[in-house]
């Protein structure tokens, strides 16, 4: 008789004690199952929420990483645009460009702020004298980030060519909003003026200083612009739970898109020069720069690259919708490993002590085989496919149990530490792609739907590698140890010792 049909046979003979240990590996192989098929979801989650993420990036001084080095927060400074060439040379940049944001002190004399329909927004910047609050953002590229990523959409004329990006001859070109161009009855080829009007300040007491209309401005300069676009903001819609300063913010960024032009880089640096030739507090004064990256994936080791650029920076992303679930996923993988190893324990401890059970009563027949020349190799080989036979039959049904039982638990468990991830947001400094009004945000809902536990080939593969050899290693040790006493030992004795 061959060693399956032998095997087969001891099964049947022994179907109370065959189906206790089918039990046994059934329960502890659904326990493996779901940990492992939990770790390969958890694992795919990241991965394709992190895919979602746009990959753009942003790089701003890092005043906290300063000061925790020096002792004392650090002055005010701009990415320079030589550091940005140098970041853009990182492997992990497949693009990148910069703009220069005035937002302050540009004013359009005789032109109309756009109404806000919202009865409770604020009003943007309107001055009586001159006119409403202008917001300037010079651009480098004919393709440049707000038309890239689809943050605006031109409903008129067209966007800059290259040729306009560097000639400066004037009138220079520009794009404006819709509702600018509505509320001043502008259109493509209208012209307007803008001015940058730099005052003195004067000190008003209590630390604070307001500017000096007596006097004539330290500096001002005219420039005159040419409609060659009108594009219209795409907003973002807030979640459901979004809280007042949420909806404040998004008014306030409407409020600046709607007021933004975009002109040539080299205007905004002349508007630039001027500023700062008579700037009282050139705080509101800065360089954007954008990075756009090969994939999401790869923002780490970007931020890690500018980390090491001398002078203190780092790199932030739209990542802050996904850091509640990432930081969640990182919990229960961390509860899925631990699982995992304890299943394997118990598996080892349990399945020896059941082979114990199951060969309790077989100590003489494998004593006449023994006395009879079989070779330990084959009584063993014998004992491990009986129960490998058992422990497969098992292990079919208990992975998909496993499949079911461990996507629902871990579904509730992860939307559990979401919602306890997701306390109410402290004050933090905005980076450059809040600072324009856009973010990326996902809802819990939105977070739960990219995960789902499934069976692959590999989740298959590494299941039964690490069930059959934790179920083999369980089941050699007892074996062994029986198979290894004398045939004389083994016959003589009425009972396992």
């Amino acid at each position: 008789m061959n060693l399956f049909k032998r095997s087969v046979l001891s099964i049947r003979r022994q179907p109370m004690k065959s189906a206790l240990f089918l039990l046994i590996v059934f329960l502890l192989s659904a326990l493996t199952a779901g940990a492992i098929l939990t770790q390969e979801a958890i694992q795919a989650t990241d991965q394709n929420l992190r895919r979602r993420i746009p990959a753009i990036s942003t790089v701003m001084q890092d005043g906290s990483r300063i000061a925790e080095q020096t002792g004392e927060w650090p002055e005010f400074e701009l990415l320079s645009p030589d550091l940005i060439r140098q970041i853009g040379e990182s492997p992990q940049v497949r693009a990148y460009d910069y703009s220069i944001d005035i937002s302050w002190s540009v004013t359009g004399y005789g032109l109309s702020p756009w109404h806000n329909p919202d009865p409770w927004a604020s009003p943007f910047g309107y001055d009586q004298d001159l006119g409403p609050q202008l917001d300037i953002e010079g651009v480098g590229h004919t393709n440049f980030l707000e038309v890239r990523e689809e943050f605006i959409e031109l409903v008129g004329g067209r966007g800059f060519s290259e040729a306009e990006l560097i000639s400066e001859s004037g009138p220079y070109p520009a794009l404006i909003s819709l509702g600018f161009s509505e509320a001043n009855g502008l259109e493509v080829g209208s012209t307007f003026d803008v001015q940058v009007i730099v005052f003195d300040h004067i000190y008003v007491g209590g630390g604070g200083y307001q500017e000096n209309r007596d006097i004539s401005p330290l500096v001002e300069g005219d420039f005159s612009l040419e409609i060659i676009g009108i594009f219209d903001p795409i907003v973002p819609p807030l979640p459901e739970n979004s809280d007042l300063n949420a909806i404040a913010n998004l008014n306030h960024a409407q409020l600046r898109m709607q007021h933004r032009i975009y002109v040539p880089n080299f205007v905004a640096e002349q508007m630039f020069d001027i500023r700062v030739q008579g700037e009282f507090a050139p705080d509101h004064i800065f360089i954007q720069n954008f990075f756009l990256l090969e994939d999401p994936s790869y923002f780490d080791e970007f931020a890690a690259e500018v980390a090491n650029v001398p002078g203190g920076w780092r790199a932030t992303d739209f990542s802050s919708g996904f850091r509640a679930i990432h930081a969640s996923m990182e919990n229960m993988q961390e509860i899925a490993n631990f699982i995992l190893l304890g299943a394997i324990g118990a598996t080892l401890i349990t399945v020896a002590l059941a082979t114990l059970l199951f060969l309790r009563d077989r100590k003489q027949e494998f004593g006449i085989y023994l006395a009879l020349g079989e070779k330990k190799g084959k009584v063993i080989s014998q004992v491990i496919l009986e129960l490998g036979i058992i422990s497969i039959i098992a292990m079919t049904p208990a992975l998909l149990v496993g499949n079911v039982v461990g996507e629902e638990v871990s579904r509730q468990m992860l939307r559990q530490n979401i919602v306890e991830e997701q306390r109410p947001a402290e004050p933090h400094e905005l980076n450059q792609l809040e600072h324009l009004g856009y973010r990326f945000e996902l809802t819990i809902d939105e977070m739960l739907e990219s995960y789902e536990v499934g069976i692959n080939t590999q989740s298959v593969l590494l299941f039964y590698t690490i069930g059959l050899g934790t179920v083999s290693i369980a089941i050699i040790i007892p074996t062994s140890i029986i198979v290894n006493k004398k045939p004389k030992d083994t016959l003589m004795k009425g009972s396992i010792g």
